[in-house]
């Protein structure tokens, strides 16, 4: 997101101030060097996200990190040419990400329902040793965002001969959304090489996904779901496993 990273009154206490004995506002004032009174750059901007994101756990003192990063980028006032930034296209772009920061329609949204935390995700991507089982049947609630959180995967337990089956089921309008299962050992599903570990996956991106596969040996499999579109929003996950005759 984007935040004021020019012309931000910075002051300073008596003790530098005092270095600039011709300068009139000593003590708390704006007395310091050229470089902090005329700033600029994301030393100046940064900062201001950081303390709204501590205004929001200030209010909210349950939220995760996770969810403050979605509340913060998703109330954004839209930066474009007609806002005052010629080359920023509209919606999210690569100079201004979601949009200009606006802190109290951050702490307004904290009224509406509040992003899914996302408890059993592996955001790395990768094998995650304290990954739940997933038990015979689960329902799982969380986000993806194409940006931010495109990927969300899950650890599964399944014996030879036991068959899951996947559903997901996207919770926002065009959404586009991907399937798959990947066999024990998997360490990486963002590499090229580790397509060979895939055992499933839906055909292709849609509101609505499912896959089934049946075991040939015990160990830990892993689902993934990913949004393969420019969107966010939740999604329902509802995993079951079955012994095949």
């Amino acid at each position: 997101m984007a935040a004021p990273g020019s012309g931000v009154f910075s002051t300073f206490p008596a003790a530098i101030t005092a270095e600039r004995p011709l300068c009139a506002d000593q003590g708390f004032s704006d007395c310091g060097g050229d470089d902090y009174r005329n700033p600029e750059g994301t030393s100046f901007a940064a900062p201001q996200v950081s303390a709204a994101a501590a205004v929001l756990l200030a209010v909210a003192p349950s939220l995760t990190n996770n969810q403050v990063a979605a509340v913060l980028e998703h109330s954004t006032d839209d930066v474009n040419a007609a806002t005052g930034c010629p080359r920023c296209g509209l919606l999210r772009d690569p100079l201004s990400g979601w949009g200009r920061l606006n802190v109290a329609k951050a702490i307004a949204a904290l009224a509406g329902p509040l992003p899914s935390p996302d408890r059993y995700r592996d955001e790395r991507r990768r094998r995650h040793p304290g990954a739940h089982d997933l038990g015979k049947k689960t329902k799982i609630t969380a986000t993806v965002d194409y940006y931010d959180d495109q990927i969300d995967v899950y650890r599964v337990a399944l014996s030879g001969r036991e068959r899951i089956t996947a559903n997901v089921a996207a919770g926002w309008p065009g959404a586009q959304l991907s399937l798959m299962l990947w066999k024990p050992g998997t360490n990486r599903i963002d590499e090229t090489k580790a397509k060979t570990l895939r055992v499933a996956q839906s055909a292709m991106p849609g509101a609505k996904q499912k896959v089934t596969f049946t075991a040939r040996g015990r160990g830990w499999y892993y689902v993934e779901v990913k949004v393969s579109s420019p969107g966010f929003g939740p999604y329902a996950l509802t995993l079951s496993k079955t012994t095949s005759p």
